[in-house]
């Protein structure tokens, strides 16, 4: 009898090991790096040219891809087959196909604007553009989408409206608008600015900026909605102003978890660890970034950067996050440790570094130059530039693809 309770015991004991080994080697298999091949190609936006795709191999581009007026940012779909591309000028967005790198699909976000002035910019115009206003002060119209995000089911395309002061849901397999979440206890000041996706939770995370009331707005005016205003593009709040917010929200965007207003302007790019317990934000106008303790809905600490943090990336091991600052002279990509806040390089890049990605399977990034029309291609271990790269004019957003 005594011989079974010990072999039970030691049967429950194992067990019991056994059961948190299990559950120690899943959060370990979690929080490595997924396992993934070089990605082959790059796209990136030239605001004024057109979706450029770059051959990682040869390093060559082919000339831009037409969306629409504008096209500012990206969103790779769940599957990695097709591209979707925010236009702000001409109220939609445009799916490109990764294979063919031919435009397939084309949404409307919202109401669109009955004006003559909605129509494509010939290309000579733009090629003779010097900045987004020139085009966007004669131009562009509505109420300005621009962020892109997929909400967890991969089903939904979230889109920012700036001017409407919503986040629109896209379903991409009907090509329709399905709904506008709005924020009307928010101050009319609260403009959504961008989105991200909790990648356990499946939270969403708006980036709320504090953006001057547009009192001509009105979607249901005669001759449709108001032209763009040089303050709609000045990506910085109006002087002595110190406000912007975070909302937290379901997956669904059905029920808002969590208000935080914040003391800092302008958040620009955010960027989850690789655990989900933190995620980093980068606040432009005050040269910081916010890392918030996700369980808690709270900022755990802050992490001082280079002028004007605008892109975001980690590594491919989440111990090094990558910081394009945009504003900083000479013009620097931070590296710096995520866990202990310090900068531990400042590489030296080209004008205007804008955005960054990283390529998980090599470890290299990426860096758009807007001031230098280039992407940069760039080993920060090394701390070595490996090439310049085709980008068209006036480069921003960029993702990869394999």
């Amino acid at each position: 009898m005594r011989l079974e309770r010990r072999a039970a015991w030691a049967l429950g004991a194992a067990t019991v090991v056994a059961a948190a080994c299990g559950a120690l080697w899943q959060r370990h298999r979690l929080e490595q790096p997924a396992a993934v091949p070089p990605a082959k190609k790059l796209f990136v936006v030239g605001v004024l040219s057109g979706v450029h795709a770059v051959d990682l191999a040869t390093g060559k581009g082919r000339e831009g891809i037409v969306t629409g007026i504008l096209p500012h940012n990206m969103a790779l779909s769940p599957d990695g087959k097709r591209i979707w591309v925010s236009n702000v000028g001409s109220q939609s967005v445009s799916a490109i196909d990764v294979a063919t790198e031919r435009r397939v699909q084309d949404i409307l976000v919202g109401e669109v604007p009955d004006n003559a002035a909605h129509r494509k910019l010939p290309p000579g115009r733009l090629a003779k553009a010097t900045s987004c206003y020139e085009c966007h002060n004669q131009f562009a119209i509505g109420s300005l989408p621009n962020a892109l995000a997929f909400d967890p089911s991969g089903r939904y395309l979230m889109v920012n409206e700036l001017r409407r002061r919503s986040v629109t849901w896209l379903d991409v397999d009907a090509g329709k608008t399905v709904r506008a979440v709005t924020f009307p206890d928010l101050p009319p000041q609260a403009a959504p600015a961008n989105m991200v996706v909790h990648p356990r939770s499946g939270e969403i995370w708006v980036l709320h900026r504090f953006e001057p009331e547009d009192k001509t707005y009105d979607p249901h005016a005669k001759g449709g909605l108001p032209a763009a205003k040089k303050e709609d593009f000045q990506h910085d709040a109006p002087l002595g102003v110190k406000r912007s917010w975070v909302t937290v929200h379901d997956a669904a965007m059905a029920q808002r978890l969590a208000t935080i207003e914040m003391s800092h302007t302008v958040p620009f790019d955010g960027v989850f660890s690789r655990d989900g317990r933190s995620l980093y934000v980068g606040y432009r106008s005050t040269n910081q970034i916010a890392v918030f303790d996700t369980e808690r809905r709270a900022v755990a600490r802050w992490i001082e950067t280079g002028s004007a943090p605008t892109g975001l990336s980690l590594s491919p091991d989440g111990r090094r996050l990558y910081v394009t600052c945009l504003h900083s002279k000479p013009p620097v990509v931070q590296v710096i440790d995520a866990e202990r806040g310090v900068v531990e390089a400042s590489l030296g890049v080209h004008p205007s570094p804008s955005l960054v990605v990283t390529d998980p399977a090599t470890g290299l990034i990426y860096v758009t130059a807007t001031g230098y029309n280039a992407v940069l291609e760039i080993d920060p271990v090394n701390k070595k530039l490996l090439r310049e790269l085709p980008s068209g004019h006036q480069p921003l957003s960029l993702l990869l693809t394999r």
